[in-house]
């Protein structure tokens, strides 16, 4: 009998799993494949479906992921089960890369300009990659990627190296504050892991962690957890605006934008002063502070400049005092300040005060990664450093860009001065997928193979407490239009082409060498702990491809004397831009945030980001402002007017979205609008907000202090109707003061269900009464009733 490839390697697979150990794990046979069927026709007429495992190493924290893939094409993505970051659960950004995929403006194949300012026009790969060489063989070479912490990064700075030239990173958001911070007060290289699921109180500021944060699908999945333990577990969540994780809390802190670290400081002094930690406790914090200076932050003066009512300050400091396991972390806007690692570090060591570091429902400290090469850790470049640069750019001092994962014309403050700066440089080289504003300045755009089609690898961060590396494999070959009769994409690999360049500088002929380089290292370490074990490496591999990955639970970092230096080194106050010769209009700080579809735009041409509800305000396809709505009387703005929004740098417009949900004095705008390329679903879509960013810059990490401008909002006259999910009918209470829902954190969920059937049959027998109004519309305009604890 004959057996087809893709029979040998069912049958080969079952053969062998016997074999290969996985520990606590239940791989389906369906899944006993483990590359993609590249050219295999009896794909095409079996009709039978199978699925891969892989990571996105572009994603936010290398979540597990496995994908069906039937009759050659990639149908649908889920988390992958035995993933121990994500636990079998994905966002739905993660579906976007079907439509990446097959994206109908997705680059064919190279495209050259002569010379800035004339015309992209098509070329082949053989001229291409000659240009490509040419434009390599100089020293003065600068490497551009978004942080990757697996073997791509890897490549790429060693590419740089070989060249003698400088690798840098770009992230708009993320530059260094986070793990500045982390690094000061835990004395550790890469993020820790928190363990949400354990903890009795959560105490968060500025970072969305459970919508765009790190690791939001990981965090959620803890939140369910910690929701659903007995008892109850509490949130308090200080922030600028109403985000998802805000809106979710149990307490929400209205923070004024650059409080953040006050508040937290607060926290503290009613934690001390309520005997709520051990002397040990309390000393270990105190010597960490210059004699004195927590007299600076009493909760009643704190409270008069952050715009936190006292009592809830009050409260929010004896309940993560006294109902432990308690943590506390930081980021997002918390960090976008000028004192943002002051900030952050006043948040994280609040930790110290309840016993949380290395402790069960608190802060795990995360171990160095398991392959040499890579340090599993990676941020963003700061902004001092980028403004080192591009200066450089512009003086004529580098020859060859090449980015890669990166829009710097879109997510760089003053847009219109790095476009300048690209001019500048003769040979400016963008791989990538779908064009975006940074390729339409590139002098040599190369189609790029999305993670779905390449080998790679990824080091989660943070990891789950223990050594953890994810594995990308190619789950479907070539993608060809639906008729097959042409390719949508003739596309490389990044890592491949710089590996090719390097002339022998990087020891690897591929990056699919490189992945079975680290599964031979690590089958070479012959754990008995990790998730697999296998008896040679050739089966070693099958089995860590097929699982997505390995790790070893005792892989941790041993417990230790924890203890903290001084933290408080530079500004502890915000600063914002001024607003002179803006024009008329009123002042209020700006809070740009990360859009919970687009990310910080890398989603934009994905038609299924544009098209998700933000969870807050249902708003899409668009740029909208989040301001409060008596801000929005003082200038007589309703839902739907277009608004000026003012800096010192220039102006944007985007359409007014009044609700109580934001502090007075602050506008919350979303970043990954306002794109110029993008393709169809993203061109002209809503407007940029990161253009008009002042130069703001953390005084310690010189990240940009992206939260750190004050605008001034003026009227435009103009109005449209603003696309969102929700209704237009404004709800409102029935009763001043009346809960929508009651839930204590000493009741059973039976409980709690037996004493809110009572309070609502009250209320409906109350209405009744005096009219004729129906037990549904209670119900409907309970909505926005006062909630409780």
């Amino acid at each position: 009998m004959k057996l087809t490839r893709r029979e040998f390697l069912a049958l080969s697979g079952k053969a062998t799993a016997g074999a290969v150990i996985f520990a606590a794990c239940g791989i389906p046979e369906r899944e006993l494949i483990i590359q993609s069927p590249v050219d295999l026709p009896e794909d095409l007429v079996r009709g039978e479906d199978a699925w891969f495992a892989t990571v996105n190493p572009d994603g936010q924290n290398g979540d597990g992921l496995i994908v069906r893939v039937m009759q050659g094409r990639a149908k649908k993505i889920a988390g992958n089960m035995d993933h121990p970051v994500n636990m079998g659960k994905h966002s739905f950004r993660e579906d976007t890369a079907l439509q990446m995929l097959y994206h109908p403006d997705r680059v064919a194949g190279p495209l050259f300009r002569p010379t800035h300012g004339g015309q992209l026009t098509q070329t082949t790969w053989t001229q291409a990659e000659s240009r490509l060489a040419e434009a390599t063989a100089t020293s003065r070479v600068t490497v551009v990627t978004n942080p990757l912490r697996g073997h791509l990064g890897w490549v790429a700075n060693r590419f740089a190296e070989v060249k003698g030239g400088r690798y840098l990173t770009f992230d708009p958001v993320e530059q260094g504050v986070l793990h500045g911070a982390v690094k000061k007060i835990f004395d550790a290289d890469v993020l820790p892991d928190f363990d949400i699921a354990n903890a009795h109180t959560v105490l968060s500021f500025g970072a969305d962690w459970l919508g765009s944060w790190v690791s939001p699908v990981r965090y959620s999945v803890q939140y369910g957890k910690f929701r659903s333990a007995d008892p109850r577990g509490y949130m308090i969540h200080g922030e600028s605006r109403m985000s998802m994780t805000a809106a979710a809390a149990d307490t929400w802190l209205p923070t004024r934008p650059g409080t953040e670290g006050d508040v937290a400081l607060a926290i503290a002094n009613v934690v001390i002063d309520d005997g709520l930690a051990s002397p040990n406790e309390i000393n270990a914090f105190r010597s960490a502070l210059p004699a004195g200076i927590l007299n600076a932050f009493r909760p009643e003066d704190v409270a008069a400049r952050s715009g936190v009512p006292l009592e809830s300050i009050v409260k929010a400091g004896r309940r993560f005092g006294s109902q432990r396991p308690s943590v506390a972390f930081g980021g997002g806007s918390a960090g976008a300040h000028v004192h943002g690692t002051f900030a952050l570090s006043a948040i994280y060591a609040l930790n110290s005060l309840v016993g949380a570091v290395g402790s069960t429902g608190g802060v795990t400290l995360n171990p160095a990664s398991p392959v040499s090469g890579l340090s599993g850790t990676a941020t963003g470049a700061s902004f001092a450093q980028w403004e080192e640069e591009l200066a450089q750019w512009r003086a004529g001092n580098v020859d060859t860009v090449i980015i890669r994962g990166v829009d710097l014309a879109h997510g760089m403050p003053d847009s219109v001065a790095i476009k300048e700066s690209l001019r500048a440089v003769q040979n400016v080289i963008v791989f990538g997928t779908v064009m975006d504003d940074t390729m339409a300045e590139a002098t040599l755009v190369l189609p790029e193979k999305s993670y779905l089609e390449d080998w790679g690898t990824d080091i989660p961060e943070p990891a789950p407490g223990y050594q953890t590396v994810g594995f990308q494999q190619p789950v479907v070959g070539p993608t060809v239009s639906i008729d097959e009769s042409s390719l949508i994409a003739d596309a490389r690999s990044f890592g491949d082409e710089l590996i090719r360049l390097s002339g022998g500088g990087i020891v690897a002929t591929s990056m699919q060498q490189l992945v079975e380089d680290t599964t031979d290292e690590l089958f070479n370490e012959n754990r008995a702990s990790g998730s697999v074990t296998a008896p040679n490496n050739n089966l070693f591999r099958t089995g860590t491809l097929q699982r997505g990955g390995w790790w070893d639970t005792r892989a941790t970092v041993p417990s230790s004397s924890y203890s903290f230096p001084n933290f408080i080194r530079g500004k502890t106050e915000a600063e914002f831009s001024g607003t002179d010769g803006l024009g008329q209009g009123i002042d209020m700080a700006l809070v740009p945030f990360v859009s919970n579809n687009l990310l910080d735009g890398r989603l934009a041409a994905a038609p299924w980001a544009q098209q998700t509800p933000d969870p807050i305000s249902s708003a899409v396809w668009s740029t909208w402002a989040e301001i409060n709505k008596n801000d929005a009387k003082e200038i007589e703005v309703g839902e739907g007017d277009i608004i000026f929004i003012k800096s010192i740098v220039g102006e944007i417009e985007a359409i007014a979205y009044p609700h109580p949900g934001v502090p007075p004095g602050v506008i919350g705008v979303p970043i990954g609008y306002g794109k110029q390329e993008g393709g169809r679903w993203a061109e002209g879509r809503g407007e940029n907000v990161l253009k008009i960013l002042a130069d703001q810059k953390d005084d310690e990490s010189g990240a940009l202090a992206w939260a750190a401008t004050a605008v001034r909002i003026q009227k435009t006259g103009r109005r449209v109707k603003l696309p969102k999910f929700e209704g237009t009918v404004e709800a409102f209470p029935i009763e001043p003061g009346v809960p929508v829902l009651v839930v204590r954190p000493d009741e059973t969920a039976e409980e709690a269900e037996e004493a809110n059937h009572h309070r609502y049959q009250k209320l409906f027998e109350s209405n009744e009464s005096r009219s004729e109004i129906g037990r549904d519309n209670i119900g409907d305009r309970l909505s926005e009733s006062e909630t409780h604890e």
